[in-house]
C-alpha cells in the first residue's frame, strides 16, 4: 500500500504498467494544473495493471481531479490496456471542470466519451465505494463502458455528468458496426443519480 502525505499537482498522467497499486489518499488531493487543451488524465492504466484507489481519511477529503478540456477519449482515469483494472473503494473522482470538447474538421465532427472514468474495451471498473463526479461529454458524462468492458458497481455514488447526447452519468456501449460485443453494467449496491442528458444510462450493450 502507498500513502500519500500531501497533497500533489502533477503536468502529465502517471501510468500504471503491468502493476499492481494500492493507494490511500489519507484525506490529500491529487489534481492536475489547469491548462487549455491538455488530456485531463490523472492515471492511465496499461496492460495487465491494477490501480486500487483508498481515502482512509475520517473527513473523507481525499480526491483525484482534473481541471482540464480536451478533445478525445480520456478521462481522469482511463482504464486502456486489455487486462487492465480499476478499484475504487472510497475517496472522490472529481471531473467535475473536464470537458471534452468535440474536433472539428472542413467534413466531419468527432465526439468523446467518458469525463471522470474511460473504460476501454477487455479492461473492468469495479466501484465498491466512494464519489464519482462526472464532467461534461457526448457520451458518459461520468463513465464510459466501452464494447467488450465491464463496469461493476456496488457501492458509492455516481452524480453530476453531463452528456450531450446519451448516458449522462453513465453510457454502456458494444461494436458500432453490428452490435455485437457489448459492454455489461452490473449494479448491485450504490446509487447513480439522473444527469444531464438524454438518458441517465445510454445502452448499447448490456445494463
Amino acid at each position: 500500500m502507498y500513502y500519500l502525505t500531501d497533497d500533489v499537482t502533477v503536468d502529465a498522467a502517471a501510468a500504471v504498467d503491468g502493476a499492481s497499486i494500492m493507494l490511500d489518499l489519507k484525506g490529500h488531493v491529487i489534481e492536475t494544473s489547469t491548462q487549455v487543451d491538455t488530456i485531463p488524465r490523472v492515471y492511465v492504466l496499461k496492460e495487465n495493471s491494477t490501480l486500487s484507489i483508498y481515502d482512509s481519511s475520517e473527513a473523507g477529503t481525499g480526491k483525484i481531479v482534473s481541471h482540464r478540456k480536451y478533445a478525445a477519449n480520456a478521462g481522469v482515469i482511463e482504464i486502456r490496456g486489455e487486462g487492465a483494472n480499476f478499484n475504487l473503494y472510497s475517496g472522490t473522482i472529481d471531473a467535475s471542470d473536464v470537458e471534452l470538447l468535440d474536433k472539428v474538421t472542413d467534413d466531419n465532427t468527432t465526439s468523446y466519451y467518458g469525463a471522470a472514468v474511460y473504460v476501454n474495451s477487455g479492461t473492468t471498473f469495479n466501484m465498491y465505494g466512494g464519489t464519482i463526479i462526472g464532467g461534461r461529454a457526448y457520451f458518459g458524462g461520468s463513465v464510459y463502458v466501452n464494447a467488450n468492458a465491464k463496469f461493476h458497481l456496488e457501492g458509492g455514488t455516481i452524480t453530476g455528468g453531463t452528456a450531450t447526447s446519451y448516458g449522462g452519468n453513465v453510457h454502456v456501449s458494444a461494436d458500432r458496426t453490428d452490435g455485437t460485443n457489448p459492454g455489461e453494467f452490473i449494479m448491485s449496491g450504490g446509487t447513480v443519480t439522473e444527469g444531464s442528458g438524454t438518458d441517465l444510462c445510454g445502452n448499447y450493450g448490456r445494463i
